[in-house]
Parts: structure tokens; sequence; C-alpha cells
């Protein structure tokens, strides 16, 4: 006889739910900015990349984010968030680099089992040292994103990725001739009777100015452990 389309043993059941449980972590805006000041002629020779070539030069050259991102200091209210080493005991480092790594990978997994997101944290120049060493390519072959960063320092940073807040707006550039700017890597604040401010018009300059806005937080505490490189 010919099979037919009959159904064994099947009936249907409901499907159950799964149960959310949902949080909101609010990031206050905190906002950084650097002004670059060039002459007419930079800017005329340079044509028409001179915004783009400006724009790469600020934002690269704001370092002190990835600085303060890496650090252990406090959260200043209207000024800074916390780093993310901010009440973190640093995990005792091993005799070798190598080592240091694995000893912060072990912390992050021993107190944080359901990582889901694996990050190592670390400056370029502890990365070149450990590139001889084939570290990082074992340690993307277990699945470790590895991220390079001069404001990483000395430190060795583990990091889920999935418990840090992080909101960045990636900046805007603005673009004057016509700004009276007081020429300090330390400003003024507020601007006293003495402040000497340069007017770029008369003196054939050309201002670009970074606003980006970019905040961040650990939600959870056992998502991070560090260790300062031997």
């Amino acid at each position: 006889m010919p099979p037919t389309n009959r159904r064994v043993g099947r009936t249907e059941r409901p499907k159950p739910a799964t149960k959310l449980a949902i949080t909101s972590t609010p990031l206050a805006a905190a906002k950084c900015s650097a002004i670059l000041a060039i002459s007419e002629e930079l800017a005329r020779l340079t044509g028409a990349n001179a915004e783009s070539l400006m724009s790469a030069i600020l934002i690269d050259g704001v370092t002190f984010v990835d600085s303060e991102f890496c650090s252990n200091h406090a959260a200043v209210p209207d000024v800074n968030p916390a780093g993310i080493l901010n009440g973190i005991t640093a995990t005792p480092d091993g005799p070798t680099l190598a080592t240091t790594v694995q000893a912060v990978l072990a912390a992050l997994f021993t107190q944080r089992p359901h990582t889901r997101k694996p990050v190592v944290i670390m400056s370029p120049a502890t990365a070149g040292k450990l590139a001889g060493a084939m570290v990082l390519t074992e340690l993307g072959t277990a699945g470790v994103a590895v991220v390079t960063t001069i404001g990483a320092g000395a430190s060795v940073i583990a990091i889920d990725a999935s418990a840090i807040c992080y909101n960045d707006d990636g900046g805007a550039i603005d673009v004057s001739r016509e700004a009276a700017v007081q020429m300090d890597s330390a400003p003024d604040n507020p601007a006293t009777a003495a402040t000497v401010f340069t007017s770029l018009w008369p003196l054939n300059l050309v201002g670009f100015r970074l606003d980006r806005f970019v905040s961040w937080q650990v939600s959870e505490a056992n998502a991070v452990a560090y260790a300062v490189a031997p």
C-alpha cells in the first residue's frame, strides 16, 4: 500500500513563555571638547580634505577619553564618569606578561563564569611584546577579543563587554574663522581680566572645534578584572 501522510504520537502543547527581567541604566551626558587652529594657507594647501584631516587629528588626539575609561578615577558629577577600574582590586601579576594575561582572564571567568563577550584591553606596546609569543593568536582562537589603546597604560584589563554600558556619538566638528580663542591647553575657567584671547580672523587662522558626547558605566562589578603588566 502507498504511504500516507499521518502523524503518529503528536499532540499540541502550550509553548512556554520566557519571563524577562529588564532594568534600565541611565547614562549621564558627558562632553569632551578640543580646539585646533591652523593657518589659512595650510587649510588651502590641504584642499577639500582639510576638515577631514583636522577631524581625524582631533578625534585621535582626544586620548584622555580612553585614559579615563581605563582608569580607577572616581566619578565627578558634571565632569567625568567613573573609570572601569574604580573600586576594583588588582589581580597579582605573573612572572611574565603572558602569565599576567592568563591570570587576569582567569580572574574574570572565576568571578563571572557566564561572561559572554570577553575582551582584553592593553596598550599597543604591551600587545607588541605578546605578539612574538603568539599569545594574541591564542586569545583570538579562544574567542577573546583584543583591543589596544595607549589609554590602558601599563594595565592589562579583562572585561565582559556585555556588561559595560557605553554611549558615544562619534563627535562633531565646527569650523570658524571669526572666533576668539585662548591658546592654552589648560584655559582659564572662568576667564579673568588677565586671560588673553587670540582672534582668528586678523591672524589668518582657521579654528576646528570637536564636541563629543561620550559616557560609560559598568553595570555589574564582577565584569572587570585587571593587573599591572610586569
